[in-house]
């Protein structure tokens, strides 16, 4: 916590990394100090925090060396000021943090964490006004989002998982690869939620190869969207919204030529094709096919073939030494039309002998 008096330099406090400072701007005109010792070349994050808490403060952030030369700065009125700091030689260093517009009073409160710098990432919706937050879904039905990555410093797989207290969810697609900046995930609905249910849920992304962890932001689209919000409190930011209703009218339909696949020793592969109707004549995307549950090292390519009304996907199973038997499998597809996300499963046998 803040401990007066801090207001000039000389009186500043020095607290060993990492730290979080968390003081007020106790009257109009007041500036806090804060020091602490860096090694040549450490890079910090420093993140300012006031507005999504609820404060009215905009915050403005600054570095300097014992020379009293400014060496970073921010503050430009986001919800959030980041900068990033690194330091040119051994030395103590001060923090100091202002509000932007010079106000003051006991209600202008902030939080700023120091921290050093290292691999992570952040996880957001694509920051475009057409983009959905909000989904009208239905009992074992699906809806999708378009989650990206901005990588700093950790460039391997990234893991999504769900927070929320309702059960029953499942994931599909949800790994962003090492070097992918983003991944179209498709969550299924739990079949025993009720009409006029209200889902709630937050996504978390977890590094595959280390340690790094961020939950899913949605202030950006948020502002995009309601450019009258001031600021996005911490309360909605990356709030995933679903209101479960009625299923949608089909608006594609998705059939097997055969209902069991014979697999071939001899070219350690097995093919068989979907029919793809289109029933609405509005709907032109091509839906999400996922093939699952295959026998342990065989794998599936999809191929599309056809550009009227009816649409054939190839299906191509391959694999080697598969286990003699029959091997049920599902396919799995998910479209998007007016929306509403239509989900479409059924269940195919492998055949090996």
């Amino acid at each position: 916590m803040e401990a007066e008096p801090n207001d000039d330099p000389p009186a500043a406090p020095e607290v060993d990394l990492p730290a979080a400072f968390n003081g007020q701007f106790q009257q109009p005109g007041d500036v806090d100090h804060f020091r602490f010792a860096v090694k040549k070349g450490e890079k910090l994050i420093i993140r300012g925090l006031s507005r999504t808490l609820g404060s009215p403060a905009y915050l403005f952030l600054r570095v300097f060396d014992e020379k009293v030369a400014s060496l970073a700065e921010a503050g430009a009125g986001n919800h959030v000021e980041t900068l990033t700091f690194s330091a040119p030689a051994d030395g103590v260093y001060r923090l100091t943090v202002a509000e932007l517009l010079g106000a003051g009073g006991t209600s202008f409160a902030y939080r700023v964490e120091v921290e050093p710098e290292q691999p992570r990432f952040s996880l957001a919706l694509k920051n475009d006004k057409n983009v959905q937050h909000k989904f009208l879904t239905n009992a074992d039905g699906a809806f999708a989002l378009d989650v990206q990555a901005d990588r700093q410093g950790y460039n391997g797989p990234i893991r999504l998982s769900l927070a929320t207290p309702r059960e029953g969810f499942q994931l599909r697609q949800d790994t962003i690869p090492a070097g992918g900046k983003e991944t179209r995930l498709l969550v299924l609905v739990p079949p025993d939620v009720q009409e006029g249910e209200l889902l709630t849920l937050r996504i978390v992304g977890e590094a595959i190869e280390g340690e790094a962890r961020a939950e899913l932001s949605t202030a950006a689209l948020l502002k995009t969207k309601r450019p009258e919000l001031p600021s996005v409190p911490s309360w909605m930011d990356g709030a995933i919204h679903a209101a479960v209703g009625s299923p949608p009218a089909p608006f594609f339909a998705l059939t097997a030529t055969e209902e069991t696949v014979v697999f071939d020793r001899e070219k350690r592969e097995a093919k068989f094709a979907l029919t793809l109707e289109r029933k609405n004549k509005d709907y032109k995307q091509d839906p999400i096919v996922l093939v699952e549950g295959l026998p342990a090292d065989a794998t599936a390519a999809l191929k599309k073939e056809g550009k009227d009304q009816d649409e054939r996907l190839e299906i191509t199973v391959a694999g080697k030494d598969l286990p003699a038997g029959e091997h049920p499998f599902q396919i799995l597809a998910f479209g998007e039309h007016g929306a509403r996300g239509l989900k479409v499963a059924m269940t195919v046998k492998l055949k090996v002998e």
